[in-house]
């Protein structure tokens, strides 16, 4: 639209700058071979014009200029005296653009203007429409893009890629073939739309303020528009694959293998170079590393030092074990340590050594101690004279112990874990024979580790009840060297049940072979019991020993899974029970809740009674065959329950109020069901309690509403959706206004007023 707009902006700025020439020719007597000296270089200029000419009042033309390619009589004079009745009906500097000529293969417009003079004289600038949308077509479009020319009626004027002119005015409209587009043209003002994978981009038929700032002339409305088509995966493609960018990246593929190439020759080069220097480096250090290989590969710390107790040289295992670098060559060998305790030793030693008489049998001194660096260590220090260079040297060798002496412990460590151990152990040869068991397996057996050692395995066995076929698959298993787990019960001399986790596992030695196995016996009788407690507390509730909601819930899930056989629930509620809590407190409350329980229960011969909140139950029937008069088995409910209650030398009286939803005619999963009864329950209550309420659809749709209307009502708190009415009220008597009653009315989420009947139950 701005290239279009642009284009024709130069147009319009040539019409205004003729016009100017013009009225300075009858202004200031210019000679009419001057303007038409201007008319033709400005048709050398512009390829896009076809003629220029100045026309009289009549439509005749005073001054022609034709494109340089066409003949100089070229239009003829009757095509203009064919404008001469719109020529005169132009105002004063005004554009027109008339309707499209077709001449000599040329598409034209003509544009108009009308000049301010002593003679009434127009310009008349005939344009070629084919080359701006051919040059166009090449400067701007993409390349499977398609361009057209349409008039303000939808007819196809001409295409730029063609070479043929396929206008024709009944057989080519664009807005027949292409209607959808067509309508998004005129509706739409962005000069863009996409529909499906095309982009139609348009230009419009007025051009608004292109004209010179300090021109007169109005906006010029064109009667042709420009609309361009291009397929949006295409052009992607071709940007993406497009030759010259495959050219980019072939020369980049060919730059970087170029480089890959070079660097490889350089390291080649390089690698040869230091080939031959480390070739030369071996052979030097070949003869220092023939004496040194062995102090410096050795696990034990060597320390050389001469009698003033210089450290000459060490090796990586002493800088290991006292945890220094060889910077400390040169130092003093009492400083390699901050270990008093390994020092006072080291000082010791040497003096011991250096003592000793010139020439005689020289002795190694040996010391154990405890160096304590970033970790403890177990160290031996052994120190010894060097009599083969010229002055007196003495080496010293240190090694690490440590894991000796951690092994050591460790095994201790272990014997002790394992005798005071409240787990039963025992380990047993692999023949089976018991080679030793540990003071908890003595306690627990009531028998001493004397008579057990060196006795049969079996003899373990004796207590428990192990099938044969069950010990004979566990033995297998310990023959293959798998670690089995068992629980075993037994009856101690209390005749009390006692509950053993058994673990054995093998023993292998370093080739992978079984030598031992050890058996742990763990007493988890506490751990059973308890288990079993959390197992009914999970399902049944503590204060009533009914079923909880959970169990109550499984037992529903099940019986709607495999059975369609009718069934009714109800769900009881205890009428005004906080009352009671409140009165009597909260340890009276559960006595009575209790004594409801026990009533309850006579009822759910037929079903499951359950507990399922502080003072509400819910009594699932199956076995309805039973009730053959169900409205007289709910009035007994009633009258059962309600009976009085003696606490606290007080008689109560409980009124329940129920609930009732039927499987499955009222719901066909758990979860409505119990919704469902719950919702007749309120519905019972809000109906003056005492009494027993079936589900009904209506229901659940009161109940959402009411929901509904809580929510909106709570969300609308704080904001203006409240307004104030004022009702008058006037005296009878004297007919006056005495006050008025203020009215709270509010406004639902569309704005409307909700009646005060649906807020206030």
């Amino acid at each position: 639209m701005q290239i279009h707009k642009l284009h024709f902006k130069s147009t319009i700025h040539d019409l205004t700058y003729l016009s100017g020439k013009i009225q300075q020719q009858y202004d200031d007597k210019l000679s009419i071979d001057e303007i038409r000296k201007t008319f033709k270089q400005l048709m050398i200029n512009t390829p896009e014009y076809f003629s220029i000419a100045l026309l009289d009042e009549n439509g005749y033309p005073i001054i022609q200029a034709n494109s340089p390619n066409s003949q100089e009589n070229l239009p003829p004079q009757d095509i203009y005296r064919h404008y001469q009745t719109t020529i005169n009906s132009i105002p004063k500097f005004s554009i027109l653009v008339t309707p499209f000529l077709y001449y000599q293969d040329e598409l034209l417009y003509n544009f108009i203007t009308t000049i301010n003079a002593k003679e009434h004289t127009s310009i008349l600038l005939s344009y070629r429409l084919n080359t701006f949308l051919n040059d166009f077509s090449r400067d701007y479009s993409w390349t499977n893009g398609q361009n057209f020319i349409l008039d303000e009626n939808g007819i196809l004027l001409m295409r730029a890629e063609s070479e043929l002119w396929p206008y024709s005015m009944t057989n080519d409209r664009f807005s027949a073939s292409h209607g959808k587009e067509w309508n998004s043209i005129k509706n739409n003002n962005q000069g863009q739309f996409i529909i499906e994978d095309q982009l139609f981009t348009f230009t419009n038929f007025s051009l608004s303020n292109i004209t010179a700032s300090n021109s007169n002339i109005p906006s010029v409305n064109l009667p042709w528009i420009i609309v361009t088509k291009n397929n949006i995966n295409q052009e992607v493609n071709h940007l993406l694959f497009s030759q010259q960018r495959i050219i980019k990246i072939i020369a980049f593929i060919f730059f970087i293998m170029s480089l890959f190439s070079a660097c490889i020759v350089l390291a080649w080069h390089f690698s040869q170079q230091l080939f031959y220097e480390k070739k030369l480096r071996k052979e030097r250090d070949n003869i220092l590393d023939r004496y040194s290989s062995v102090i410096r590969n050795t696990a034990d710390g060597l320390i050389l030092i001469n009698r003033k107790k210089q450290i000459k040289s060490l090796n990586y295992a002493a800088c290991s074990i006292f945890n220094i670098t060889t910077d400390s060559v040169g130092q003093s060998i009492l400083s390699i340590t901050t270990d008093k305790t390994v020092t006072a030793e080291i000082l010791r030693l040497f003096n011991l050594v250096n003592a000793e008489k010139p020439n005689s049998k020289h002795t190694i001194f040996k010391a154990k101690t405890i160096l304590n660096t970033i970790s403890i260590r177990h160290i031996e220090l052994m120190v010894s004279k060097i009599d083969s260079t010229n002055q007196d040297e003495f080496l010293f060798n240190i090694k690490d112990i440590t894991y000796w002496v951690q092994r050591e412990n460790k095994i201790r460590n272990l014997s002790q874990v394992i005798e005071q151990s409240d787990d039963g152990i025992v380990i047993i040869s692999f023949d089976g024979i018991i080679e030793y068991v540990n003071k908890s397996f003595e306690l627990a057996k009531n028998k001493r580790s004397y008579e057990l050692v060196g006795t049969k395995a079996e003899v373990l066995l004796e207590p428990y009840n192990i099938p044969d076929l069950e010990l004979e698959q566990l033995h297998k298993k310990i023959q293959l060297g798998e670690t089995i787990q068992y629980i075993v019960d037994y009856l101690d001399n209390n005749h009390n049940t006692i509950y053993e986790h058994k673990k054995i596992s093998p023993i292998k030695n370093n080739n992978g072979d079984i030598t031992h196995y050890v058996s742990i016996t763990r007493n988890i009788t506490e751990q059973i019991i308890a288990e079993e407690k959390l197992k009914r507390l999970a399902h049944y509730d503590d204060k009533t020993s009914l079923p909880n909601r959970v169990h109550l819930t499984n037992k529903i899930a099940n019986y709607i899974q495999s059975s369609e056989t009718p069934a009714i629930l109800l769900d009881i509620d205890l009428d005004n029970f906080k009352t009671v809590n409140e009165t009597l407190g909260m340890e009276c409350g559960d006595e009575i809740l209790v004594i409801i329980a026990q009533r309850l229960q006579i009822f759910a011969q037929s079903g499951i009674i359950a507990r399922v909140s502080g003072d509400e139950f819910v009594l699932f029937l199956t076995n309805l065959a039973v009730i053959p008069d169900f409205q007289r088995f709910c009035q007994q409910i009633h009258e059962y329950i309600s009976q009085p209650i003696q606490i606290q030398h007080k008689s109560l009286s409980i009124n329940i109020s129920i609930g009732i939803a039927r499987y499955p005619q009222d719901a066909t999963t758990t979860d409505s069901l119990i919704k469902y009864a719950n919702i007749a329950l309120y519905e019972a209550k809000d109906r003056g309690r005492n009494r027993d309420c079936y589900f009904d659809i209506e229901m659940a749709e009161r109940s959402t509403k009411r929901l509904q209307l809580e929510m909106q009502l709570r969300e609308s708190l704080g904001t203006e959706r409240y307004e104030l009415f004022y009702q008058p009220k006037v005296d009878t008597r004297t007919h006056k206004l005495v006050g008025a009653e203020a009215l709270l009315r509010w406004r639902d989420q569309y704005g409307k007023l909700v009646s005060p009947t649906d807020v206030i139950p």
